[in-house]
């Protein structure tokens, strides 16, 4: 899941629990002058045993990212509200059966329609994707987007920017659907075991290059980010379009999938992808538009140790943080 944005800032926060006494209690961040540090942290009670954090999103239209719980052994949906206390606002929308998996959220509304966060689920077992309708906080409607075979080895990675994408783990396709006018599926590359999803965002800058006078325009949206388990290289892909204009008058626009290798990462590390840096801080020199707008929370389960990786500055563009116990988790 991509870290949530608790007090309507720039920048993206931490929220932890403990696994031996339940308790969640969230960071604020804020990255400035290349350094990463908390500005707050508050306490939101004790969670009893099974509830689970399935997705953060805002649900109210508030600007605020709340939090989606999902209980293991009910199947009662909750959220909480951030902006009104944490878990002193708790609020019910339904209940599910163990088959149906939250589709983790990391941007913008995956259907494009509305101002909220999409409430997306998959049907293990029928392979149905359905949104939940939010409208002021509850929900409105139940919409089928599509549907995959149940039987084919298929995973909902996530949804940002209108697809989902996808992964299958017998064969080790990946891929998206666009979801803007209908659903078409857009094939990418293979992933096999030794890699590991970590998240979607947007971690190579476009550009702009001129070519014996040609000028050619890179655009790369944001796509899947991923790690390799024997080897610790961490790897972007997504999809590359070419705009090349000889002249006033044309225009030839190509695009392939690229993957493109930007560090390496050490055994026992977990990732959190989101905006822990800012290009308005000053952390990402140059022109705003078409930057690296996401960056990685590393965070060492054994150690306690977290980092955060300006991605847009380097594979050695680290940013220490406080360490935590052991029995702590990032959920």
């Amino acid at each position: 899941m991509k870290a949530p944005k608790i007090n309507n800032d720039k920048y993206s926060d931490i929220l932890w629990q403990n696994k031996n006494t339940g308790e969640v209690e969230y960071w604020l961040l804020r990255s400035e002058n290349s350094a990463s540090e908390i500005i707050g942290s508050s306490s939101q009670g004790i969670v009893g045993p099974g509830w689970n954090v399935v997705n953060h999103g805002d649900y109210n239209y508030d600007g605020i990212d709340d939090i989606l719980w999902v209980n293991e052994n009910s199947g009662q949906v909750v959220w909480w509200d951030l902006a009104g206390g944490g878990q002193n606002i708790v609020h019910e929308l339904n209940n599910i059966g163990p088959e149906w998996k939250a589709i983790p959220f990391y941007g913008s509304n995956a259907t494009g329609d509305t101002g909220l966060s999409p409430l997306l689920w998959f049907n293990t077992s029928t392979g149905q994707v359905v949104q939940w309708r939010m409208q002021n906080g509850a929900i409105s409607g139940i919409t089928e987007v599509g549907r995959a075979d149940p039987n084919a080895g298929w995973e909902a990675l996530g949804s940002k920017d209108g697809n989902i994408y996808w992964h299958n783990h017998q064969t080790g396709e990946t891929g998206y659907w666009s979801t803007f006018a209908g659903v078409q599926w857009n094939r990418t590359e293979n992933r096999g075991g030794d890699w590991k999803f970590l998240g979607l965002g947007k971690f190579v800058n476009d550009e702009v290059k001129y070519v014996n006078g040609v000028r050619q325009g890179y655009n790369r949206p944001a796509g899947t980010l991923w790690e390799n388990l024997i080897t610790g290289e961490v790897s972007a892909s997504y999809d590359e379009t070419v705009v090349v204009q000889p002249t006033w008058f044309q225009t030839f626009v190509h695009t392939e999938h690229k993957i493109q290798t930007i560090g390496y990462a050490g055994q026992g590390w977990d990732a959190t992808i989101g905006q822990f840096t800012s290009e308005t801080a000053g952390q990402i020199p140059g022109v705003a538009q078409g930057r690296i707008t996401d960056s990685i929370l590393w965070h060492n389960q054994s150690t306690g140790e977290s980092l955060v990786w300006d991605v847009a500055n380097g594979p050695g563009a680290f940013h220490t943080l406080n360490g935590v116990s052991s029995e702590w988790s990032i959920i």
